[in-house]
């Protein structure tokens, strides 16, 4: 379990949490949490890269 915690990017409060107070409603939620997060940095890494590109062909 803990191999799949810090895969998904949990802190280790975040899996000490899970281990100690261990409920699969709470888990499903805070992994529901964890996309929602994930796919705002992707969204936010991309917007970067736009901004890279954007910048780069400036120079160009």
């Amino acid at each position: 379990m803990l191999v799949y915690l810090r895969r998904f990017d949990f802190s280790i409060q975040e899996m000490l949490t899970v281990v100690h107070d261990w409920s699969l409603d709470e888990l499903e939620e805070i992994l529901k949490e964890k996309k929602v997060a994930l796919r705002q940095r992707i969204a936010d890494t991309e917007a970067i890269i736009s901004e890279i590109d954007g910048f780069l062909e400036m120079e160009e």
